[in-house]
C-alpha cells in the first residue's frame, strides 16, 4: 500500500454518477496520472491519497486510488483501527493501546517486518507473542482490505461477512455505491450504509443515497402498519429524513420506480408505493377470498336449527338471535367473520359450531396468531388449539424457515377456525390461505375495536368494510355473575361513555393519584401486599401491569425496575444474571419477545421426571426464572410447566414482564391488570388501547392516575393511518371471473 501527496493541475474525466475520477496529480516525483473513486475535489486541491501503482496497456503507468486521506492520515492510522477492532487474536482493548503507545504509527510496520518487538510489550509473552503472529498471518489476504475496511467504521465480523460476499470487490463496491450491502442480506440497514457512505465520500444529495432512504422508508412505515405510502407522502418524508429538496429527488426517481422490491401503482387516482410483497400478498388475500366466497355450500338449514334447539336444551342455554345466525352461517357459507366484544358470547357460539361440526363429519382446526392467545382457545373450547405458525407446520429447511403447509401440501381439514383476528397481519392471513384447499370454510372470530396487528395491513376491519364478506355481529352482552362491571364498562367506553368507578364490591376501580411518582408508589403497593391480602392472590402470577409507553415513570422499563426491586430484591442467596442492561434474578417474572420456533422445551413432574418435550417459545409468553448459572451465562425459564434454557444467543429475546405493554397484551387474559392512566401520546393514549386493556382483565380492573387523563383517552379516537389497499381489492376482484384454471391470477 502506498501513499502519495501532491497538488490537484487537472481531471481529466470525471463520472459524477459514481465518483469515478481520472485525473492529473504534481508531486515531487513529477506528475501523476490517478484514477479511481473519490469525491469531488476542486483544482488546486493539496491531496492525499492511499493506493496502488498499477500498469494500463494503452495509458501506461497510472495510481490506482483506494482511499482519500486527510493530511493527518496514514496507513499506519488505519491498522490502528484494525488493531482496536479486535481482529487480531489475543489482541484486546488494553494489549491494543499498550502495542499502540509504544509503536504509534510504525506498529503496522513492526507486525509486518519486526514482530519480535512486540516481545518488549507488557503482557505478551512468549506463548502470546505466537498466537498473536499466526493469527496475524493467518489473515494474509484479508488483513489489508480489513486495514482498509476499517477506515469506514466497519466491525470485524462484517468485514468477515462482507469479504466472503464480494472479495477484494467489496471496496469497489463501497466506492461505486456502498447502499447496495444493503442487500447484501449482512445485517447492514440503511443508517449502517449510509454512515459507511459518510465515511466514503458520498455527497447528502447522490441519488443512489436518495434511492437507497426511499426504499428505507418505504419498509419503515410497514413498522407503522401500512402496506403502502402515497408517493406523495414518500417524498415529503424523504425531504424531512435527509434535508434534500424536489430536485435532488427527481434525480433518484427512476432508479427507485424501478427497484425490483418496490411496485409503484396507480390506484384511485392516487400514485402508491408498494413493497413488492405486501401488494402481492394483498392481491392474492382478495383473490382467494373472492374465490371461497363464490364456491357455494350445500346445507339443510332445518338440520342446523334442530341441532342448535338441541344444545339450548342440553346445555341449558338460550342463544341470542345473532347468535344462531352465526351458528347457522358457519355452515351455509366458505367464509364468514363473527365479531364482538367482551361478553358477548363468542365462545358460546364457537363451542356450538364445534359441537354440529362433529356431528356432521366435519373436520376441524382451531387457531389463533399467538401463543396465549391459542391457549385461552384451547381452554375455552377443549380442543386442541395452535398458533397459526404452528397448524402450518413452521419449520427450518436447512437454510431458512419455512411453512410446511402450503398450495402445494395444503391443510385437508374442512373447517378453519381462526381467534383474535384483530392481530393478524397481511403476511399471516396470506400464508393460512396459500395453504387452504378449496373445499375448506375460514371462520374469522375477532374484536375490531381492539387495537389492530403489530404487523401491515388492517385485515380485519378492512374485510369487514368490504361489505362482501358474510358478517355476524354479536352485540347483546350477556350479564357476568356477581354484577361485573368490567365487560359494562368496556362497553361503555367503546360507545366513548366513561366507566362507572368505585361502587361497593365492585371489581373495577380508580385510585387518583397527582402524579407519576405516586401512581408508581400506589403500583407497587397494590402488587406488593394490598390486593393480595384482600383477594388472596399471587402477586407474582395473577397480577399484570399494563402501561401504553416503555419510556417514563409510569412506562414498561420503570415499572419493571421498580417492581422487580419490590417483589424479587436483590439477595446475595439469590442467583443473578445481567445481560445488556437487563437484571435477570431467580424468581423473576420475564416474557418472551419474539416467536422462536425450534428453541427445545421440556416438560418435568414435581419429581423433576420428564414426561414431555417439544419445540416453540412464541412471542407474548410468560414465564418465571427457575435457574440461572452465572458462571456460563444461561438461564432456565418456566412456562407453564415448559421449561427452557437461555444462553447468550438467545437471552436477547427475554425481557421482565411485571409490566407490559398495552400491545403485547393482545390475545391474552389475566386474573388482574392494574393500568397507570397519565399522560401518553394520542397514538398511544386512545379509546382503542384502554378499551383493549381492560378487556384482558378476568376478575379485576384497578387504574391507577387521573380521571381527567381517563376522560381524555376515552374522548380519543384518534388512530394512526394505516395506508392499506384489501378493502378496494376485495371490492375490485369481486367481479372477476375466477376459476381453478385461472392461476396467473394469484401471481398478480
Amino acid at each position: 500500500m502506498l501513499v502519495v501527496e501532491g497538488i490537484l493541475e487537472s481531471i481529466v474525466y470525471r463520472n459524477d454518477g459514481n465518483s469515478y475520477t481520472v485525473a492529473r496529480l504534481s508531486t515531487e516525483d513529477g506528475m501523476l496520472t490517478v484514477v479511481g473513486y473519490f469525491p469531488y475535489q476542486p483544482i488546486g486541491a493539496s491531496l492525499k491519497l492511499s493506493g496502488d501503482m498499477i500498469y494500463h496497456d494503452k495509458y501506461g503507468e497510472q495510481f490506482k486510488v483506494k482511499r482519500l486521506l486527510s493530511k493527518t492520515t496514514t496507513y499506519s492510522n488505519a491498522f490502528d483501527a484494525y488493531l482496536r477492532s479486535g481482529a487480531i487474536d489475543f489482541v484486546g482493548p488494553t494489549l491494543a493501546e499498550r502495542i499502540l503507545e509504544k509503536f504509534g504509527e510504525d506498529a503496522y510496520d513492526v507486525f509486518k517486518s519486526s514482530p519480535e518487538k512486540l516481545l518488549t510489550v507488557k503482557g505478551i509473552g512468549k506463548k502470546t507473542f505466537d498466537k498473536i503472529m499466526e493469527s496475524f498471518n493467518d489473515q494474509v489476504d484479508l488483513r489489508d482490505l480489513m486495514i482498509e475496511l476499517s477506515n469506514f467504521g466497519i466491525s470485524k465480523s462484517l468485514g468477515e461477512k462482507l469479504f466472503q460476499k464480494y472479495g477484494d470487490g467489496v471496496l469497489e463496491v463501497i466506492k461505486k455505491n456502498p447502499y447496495l450491502l444493503i442487500n447484501s442480506h449482512d445485517g447492514i440497514s440503511f443508517k449502517t450504509a449510509d454512515q459507511i457512505a459518510k465515511e466514503a465520500g458520498v455527497k447528502d444529495n447522490d441519488p443512489n443515497r436518495i434511492e437507497a432512504a426511499m426504499v428505507y422508508l418505504l419498509k419503515l412505515s410497514t413498522n407503522e402498519g401500512s402496506c403502502y405510502l402515497p408517493y406523495e407522502e414518500l417524498r415529503m418524508r424523504i425531504k424531512d429524513y435527509l434535508g434534500v429538496n424536489d430536485r435532488d429527488i427527481e434525480a433518484s426517481e427512476k432508479q427507485f420506480m424501478t427497484n425490483r422490491n418496490i411496485r409503484m401503482v396507480l390506484e384511485g387516482g392516487r400514485v402508491k408505493a408498494y413493497n413488492n410483497n405486501l401488494y402481492s400478498s394483498e392481491n392474492y388475500i382478495a383473490l382467494k377470498i373472492n374465490k371461497l366466497n363464490k364456491t357455494g355450500v350445500y346445507c339443510p338449514t332445518s338440520s342446523i336449527d334442530s341441532k342448535i334447539n338441541m344444545i339450548e336444551s342440553l346445555e341449558g342455554l338460550s342463544f341470542a338471535s345473532e347468535q344462531r345466525q352465526a351458528i347457522k352461517s358457519a355452515f351455509e357459507n366458505r367464509v364468514l367473520i363473527i365479531t364482538g366484544g367482551p361478553g358477548t358470547g363468542k365462545t358460546t357460539t364457537l363451542k356450538a359450531i364445534l359441537h354440529i361440526a362433529r356431528e356432521l363429519g366435519i373436520g376441524y382446526l382451531l387457531a389463533a396468531p399467538t401463543g396465549r392467545a391459542a391457549k385461552r382457545m384451547e381452554e375455552a373450547t377443549g380442543d386442541d388449539a395452535k398458533t397459526i405458525h404452528r397448524l402450518l407446520e413452521y419449520q427450518f429447511n436447512g437454510s431458512a424457515m419455512v411453512f410446511g403447509k402450503n398450495e402445494e401440501n395444503p391443510l385437508d381439514q374442512e373447517m378453519i377456525i381462526v381467534d383474535e383476528m384483530s392481530m393478524v397481519d397481511t403476511q399471516l392471513l396470506t400464508d393460512l390461505l396459500r395453504a387452504m384447499s378449496p373445499r375448506s370454510r375460514l371462520i374469522l372470530l375477532g374484536d375490531v375495536n381492539q387495537i389492530p396487528s403489530v404487523g401491515p395491513g388492517n385485515i380485519l376491519k378492512d374485510m369487514i368494510n368490504s361489505n362482501l364478506i358474510p358478517l355476524v355481529q354479536l352485540n347483546k352482552i350477556f350479564r357476568q355473575s356477581g354484577g361485573s362491571k368490567i365487560v359494562d364498562n368496556a362497553h361503555r367506553i367503546n360507545q366513548g361513555y366513561f366507566p362507572i368507578l368505585n361502587e361497593a364490591d365492585s371489581d373495577f376501580f380508580m385510585i387518583g393519584s397527582k402524579s407519576e411518582v405516586e401512581t408508581v408508589d400506589h403500583i407497587k403497593s397494590l402488587v406488593g401486599s394490598r390486593l393480595e391480602k384482600f383477594y388472596g392472590i399471587d402477586p407474582k402470577k395473577d397480577i399484570q401491569v399494563m402501561t401504553p409507553m416503555k419510556k417514563g415513570l409510569v412506562g414498561v422499563e420503570n415499572l419493571n425496575y421498580e417492581l422487580q426491586n419490590s417483589l424479587n430484591p436483590p439477595n446475595f442467596a439469590v442467583e443473578e444474571l445481567v445481560f445488556a442492561n437487563t437484571v435477570f434474578r431467580k424468581g423473576d417474572k420475564v416474557m418472551q419477545t419474539k416467536n422462536n420456533y425450534q428453541v427445545e422445551w421440556e416438560a418435568y413432574t414435581e419429581d423433576r421426571i420428564k414426561y414431555d418435550s417439544g419445540t416453540g417459545i412464541y412471542n407474548g409468553d410468560i414465564g418465571f426464572i427457575s435457574e440461572i448459572d452465572s458462571f456460563r451465562k444461561t438461564m432456565v425459564v418456566d412456562f407453564d410447566g415448559r421449561e427452557v434454557t437461555y444462553g447468550e444467543d438467545t437471552l436477547a429475546d427475554l425481557t421482565l414482564a411485571y409490566a407490559i405493554t398495552i400491545h403485547k397484551s393482545q390475545g391474552s387474559e389475566f386474573p388482574v391488570v392494574i393500568i397507570p392512566v397519565h399522560y401518553a401520546p394520542d397514538l398511544l393514549a386512545n379509546r382503542n388501547l384502554i378499551y383493549t386493556a381492560i378487556t384482558r382483565a378476568k376478575k379485576l380492573v384497578v387504574l391507577v392516575g387521573k380521571e381527567a387523563r381517563l376522560k381524555t383517552m376515552i374522548d380519543n379516537t384518534y388512530v394512526n393511518e394505516r395506508y392499506t389497499g384489501l378493502r378496494e381489492k376485495i371490492q375490485g376482484f369481486y367481479k372477476v371471473v375466477l376459476y381453478d384454471g385461472e392461476k396467473n391470477l394469484f401471481n398478480l
